[in-house]
């Protein structure tokens, strides 16, 4: 009997079938993402993964809805649209607050490949693995950075952890990067792809615009420099450039358009965070926020490993457009994207450094093209080597999911106590913004607490303004930061409960008047007090 010899251009193709490549770089990315979620659950920084003031605001949305409350959200101006959706989704898994906010984290994560990985089919001609293994290494460089968080600053430099969050604009951060693959491709993709790109493009931005006007300062600003440099550099034709200022143009009509009917739940607009005359304060906090961040190992760390970064793209554009190479698209984006956004939010006077996170994840999207052997003959080499990373990412995997589980099993004891007190006493109380909205995205009845400024002025911020509809309340919810509250003739409360963090001062009945609102908001965000500390408005 002959002996068949099996053709091992048979084997190679077969080993490269499209479904076993995308589902190895998805499964690698899971495990990555497990392990990421994990690190924030082991962390002081699962305060702002679960009980943040703003990162509660969804389960707030979804728990007023349970209980039949009408829906008369006071909004800025995000809309958290995609957010929502994909909570709503999570949420209906009947598994808590906690759970529910533990997947958003991994999903988002794993959307966020997903989009780096549009990216490499964009910008990356050639076969298949090397495209899912520019995309694996792109989304593990961006992982590797969260690992360096682990602090509850909600306002800190600690930035690449937030897209964990459901509401520090995940969905506005995965449209951007959608957006840097898309604009390569209508710059200097191939023809065949710019309409189609060019109509994508559009779509996303239309979209974005929706639900979160900041995506014109992330993505849009930065695409018309790179435009102009292309043109510049005669890397890109005229017609080129004018279709994506098109599509832009389009979607952000489009985007504006489509958010008149929210009109209602938009008490701040876009334009009312802008203040120039607020520029060299800006300048100034961001500054003390930079000085804050590279105080300790692991920010100094993030700081320089991403400066190293944006240095070796400024180096690789200048290669780039010397050789005239297609790639300088996506590295002009990478170098571009981190100075408009931090000179715009400098020159805006907008003292917020969540929206500087671009900065961080810009410089990573050149990663999508890294270099890889000519000959790839399976991404990851032997089959021996391939069986041992897997075994490897499956302990992580297995690891990263049974902590984040043990973790959203694990409910804060200061807020359980707190919410079992309320839901025992039956009654309604108030608390100010930084301290109540945990609790209350929590209650079993988030109308018991109410938002209140510290002289009891009602606060309708990222809140339901049906809640104002009780007019007079019988404790409040106080903790180590909350100044003396203004409680007029109803004196001092009868008695103090402690619950952990918190301290519920107790009149016992609704003596306390809610007065009519206040400032909804502070003049600007947090500035550095003189301590050097930051506060929170």
């Amino acid at each position: 009997m002959t002996a068949t010899v099996a053709d091992p251009r048979i084997r190679t193709r077969s080993a490269h079938h499209p479904l076993l490549v995308e589902a190895a770089g998805v499964g690698t990315v899971l495990a990555v993402a497990l392990a990421a979620v994990a690190h924030l659950c082991l962390t002081p920084r699962s305060w702002v993964l679960f009980s943040d003031a703003d990162s509660v605001l969804l389960p707030m949305m979804r728990g007023s809805a349970a209980v039949g409350e009408p829906q008369r959200w006071a909004l800025s101006s995000v809309l958290f649209l995609p957010e929502r959706a994909l909570y709503d989704a999570t949420a209906a898994l009947g598994l808590g607050v906690r759970a529910s906010l533990a997947i958003d984290a991994v999903v988002n994560l794993v959307l966020l490949y997903a989009a780096l990985r549009i990216v490499a089919a964009f910008v990356r001609p050639g076969p298949r693995p090397r495209a899912v293994v520019g995309a694996v290494c792109a989304f593990s460089a961006f992982a590797a950075f969260t690992l360096l968080d682990s602090t509850p600053a909600w306002d800190s430099l600690e930035l690449p952890s937030l897209i964990a969050t459901t509401t520090y604009y995940s969905a506005t951060v995965l449209a951007t990067v959608l957006a840097a693959g898309l604009g390569t491709a209508v710059l200097t993709g191939p023809r065949r792809r710019a309409a189609s790109a060019a109509v994508a493009l559009g779509a996303v931005t239309a979209g974005s615009v929706l639900t979160n006007p900041l995506f014109l300062a992330w993505a849009a600003a930065p695409l018309g420099i790179v435009a102009l440099v292309l043109l510049a550099t005669r890397l890109a034709p005229l017609r080129r450039a004018v279709l994506a200022a098109a599509a832009l143009a389009a979607g952000t009509a489009l985007g504006f358009l489509a958010r008149i009917p929210f009109v209602q739940e938009i008490v701040r607009a876009p334009g009312d965070y802008a203040d120039p005359g607020n520029a060299l304060p800006t300048l100034a906090y961001l500054v003390h926020q930079l000085v804050v961040r590279t105080g300790t190992v692991e920010g100094l760390v993030s700081v320089a490993a991403i400066d190293t970064v944006l240095v070796v793209d400024v180096l690789l554009l200048v290669q780039a457009v010397r050789a005239r190479r297609p790639s300088a698209a996506l590295l002009c984006l990478a170098v571009a994207t981190p100075v408009v956004v931090t000179a715009g939010t400098v020159l805006l006077g907008a003292p917020a450094v969540r929206y500087l996170q671009p900065a961080w994840f810009a410089p990573l999207l050149p990663l999508v093209l890294v270099p890889l052997p000519p000959r790839l003959r399976m991404p990851l080499g032997s089959g021996r080597m391939r069986a041992a990373l897997a075994v490897a990412l499956a302990v992580v995997g297995v690891a990263g999911a049974g902590i984040t589980a043990a973790s959203a099993a694990t409910p804060d004891p200061s807020i359980r106590c707190l919410d079992a007190w309320i839901t025992a006493s039956g009654r309604t109380g108030a608390g100010r913004f930084e301290t109540i909205r945990g609790p209350k995205a929590y209650l079993a009845d988030p109308r018991r607490l109410l938002q209140v400024d510290q002289r009891l002025r009602a606060q309708p911020w990222l809140t339901d303004r049906a809640d104002y509809t009780v007019s007079r309340v019988s404790f409040l919810v106080a903790d180590a930061s909350t100044p003396a509250f203004s409680t007029g003739s109803a004196g001092l409360p009868l008695r103090t409960i402690p619950c952990g963090r918190y301290r519920v001062l107790d009149w016992e009945r609704p003596v306390l008047a809610v007065l009519p609102s206040g400032p909804i908001t502070p003049p600007h965000p947090p500035s550095p007090t003189m301590d050097g500390t930051v506060a929170k408005p």
